[in-house]
């Protein structure tokens, strides 16, 4: 399927006249998920879960194409959750998600199939908003961006340090630069991410930072240890870890996706998610390099570990994700910096 769907140069009108689809300052509104960096993944004919701060009508938009979703409403945490179910014959590819009057772009993509054999691109550390090279931060991702799309991969996951300074305008940069992304993009938050006041601008425009999605056959479990410190356990976090867990039980493969991992990480945690249920893969951020051999595997089970060069260096890595063990492919260079 084409990732970009139908309709695209409207779709782009529209995103551009929507701010990036969010508030006037870029948050997110009415609407917090799914968005840009937490989409939604779907058959055609099959059904996904919004939040909404209030009820409204919510629809797939995608140029001049408006798919009307029945949607089943509750409760849940102070905000608005919606079943929503997406028609039988809804052209496969990316929808931006309207509802009340506010618009996430790229934040639902719609499916005929999933494919057993898939890669992942795995991007870290894009720090946008850093002046470390001569060409900007968000330029760097950009080419990054343009490698991913032109590769096949399935998805991006970009794990931690999306800004330098954690600030609104290097969040906007940053999602601005994710915008020419033609593949679903999967974000967790690093420790730049937290600015200098321990706020919550991160969760302004992408919502919680632990979150679960599913890939056809395989579980993904997103993770916050951004404000963790490693010889800490992740706290009340724990509790939504163990419910999103049971989310992705049945799963072929489940895998993580977090800033950091170390093995002086508490031991609650390191049980929890690499002894009694073991994730079976790791894709993390943060050192700014490939790990060495003997940290590939984490030391209290079976898990992979994969990390790779920092985005801001202009490197990514891919991992092929199939019925046997997922392959990690070498880490690359992808764009200059200078």
């Amino acid at each position: 399927m084409s990732a970009r769907g139908i309709g695209l140069a409207g779709f782009w009108m529209l995103a551009a006249t929507t701010a990036l689809a969010r508030d006037a300052n870029g948050l997110l509104d009415r609407i917090v998920t799914p968005n840009s960096g937490v989409p939604a993944l779907a058959l055609d004919g099959g059904n996904f879960e919004a939040a909404c701060r209030d009820r409204a009508s919510l629809a797939l938009v995608s140029g001049d194409i408006r798919v009307v979703l029945d949607c089943a409403w509750r409760a849940e945490g102070g905000l608005q959750k919606a079943l929503c179910s997406i028609p039988p014959g809804t052209e496969p590819g990316m929808y931006a998600l309207e509802g009340g009057g506010d618009v996430n772009t790229r934040a639902v993509f719609v499916y005929r199939s999933f494919p057993g054999t898939y890669a992942v691109a795995h991007l870290t550390d894009p720090h946008v908003g850093s002046n470390a090279h001569t060409r900007p931060a968000a330029a760097i991702l950009g080419d990054i961006v343009a490698h991913a799309n032109a590769s096949g991969a399935a998805f991006v996951a970009v794990t931690g340090d999306l800004t330098e300074h954690g600030t609104a305008e290097e969040f906007k940069e940053f999602i601005g630069a994710m915008e020419a992304c033609d593949l679903p993009s999967f974000v967790t938050p690093g420790t730049n991410d937290r600015g200098t006041a321990g706020d919550r601008v991160y969760e302004q425009f992408f919502g919680p930072p632990e979150y679960a999605f599913r890939f056809g056959e395989d579980g993904y479990l997103a993770f916050d240890t951004s404000r963790t410190a490693p010889t800490d356990d992740l706290g009340p976090e724990a509790g939504i870890i163990e419910r999103l867990r049971r989310d992705i039980k049945s799963a072929r493969w489940q895998a993580g996706l977090t800033y950091r991992y170390t093995p002086a990480m508490g031991m609650r945690a390191q049980l929890a998610l690499f002894v009694d249920t073991p994730l079976d893969f790791l894709l993390f951020g943060s050192l700014h390099r490939e790990n060495a051999t003997d940290e590939v595997i984490i030391p209290w089970g079976h898990t992979l570990a994969l990390t790779g060069p920092a985005a801001l260096d202009g490197g990514l890595r891919y991992i092929d994700v199939k019925p046997g063990r997922p392959f990690p492919r070498a880490t690359e260079i992808v764009a200059p910096v200078e």
